[in-house]
């Protein structure tokens, strides 16, 4: 048992007596090898970069294209709203926009359709927004230009319908001349 308690005493991985090999030299080709295999592997990681960062521009670009489609390109680009001002004014908090009501010249003709379905709408030009005003609870027919976009902006207004133009349906002569953006221009048919 003596020599049991010996053995367990000994340390067989302490190493002393264990001589380390030497490594070989290395030689230039071996060398280059190494440095080009070191070189595969970080191109490889720098594939990776690479496709993540095109991924994420892809992902971006997509993102900026329906945010334009979307807040800046209208969808419905030349349309017209026949009918009579009835509320316009200017509102907001940190965006002062102009927003208005207009009676459809449908429900004025039609009297079983719901007044409420008024055509709300927005008006960014100020020369425009002069000519609303004026207008207001009038009982003058008027031709509203306007475009329709997809969404809204806080600057833009309200409304995804933005006019652009009035046109004064009781203004028409026989000339074709008609008031539109509160400028007299040639009626185009």
């Amino acid at each position: 048992m003596a020599s049991d308690n010996n053995n367990d005493d000994y340390d067989y991985f302490d190493g002393d007596d264990i001589e380390e090999p030497k490594k070989p030299e290395e030689t230039p080709e071996e060398k280059e090898e190494r440095e080009l295999a070191k070189d595969t592997i970080e191109v490889g990681h720098n594939k990776y970069k690479i496709i993540l960062w095109s991924c994420v521009g892809v992902v971006v670009l997509i993102l900026l294209i329906f945010g334009w489609m979307h807040f800046y390109h209208p969808y419905v680009a030349l349309a017209e709203q026949p009918g009579t001002v009835w509320e316009f004014n200017l509102q907001g908090n940190m965006f002062k926009t102009y927003e208005g009501k207009l009676v459809p010249e449908d429900h004025l003709t039609d009297t079983r359709l719901y007044p409420s379905d008024n055509f709300l709408y927005s008006v960014v030009d100020d020369s425009i927004a002069k000519i609303m005003f004026s207008l207001q609870k009038s009982g003058k027919r008027v031709i509203l230009k306007y475009k329709r976009y997809s969404g809204t902006l806080p600057w833009r207004g309200d409304s995804k319908n933005i006019v652009y133009g009035v046109v004064l349906a009781d203004t028409v002569t026989f000339e074709g001349v008609h008031v539109w953006n509160n400028k007299p221009q040639d009626q185009k048919h």
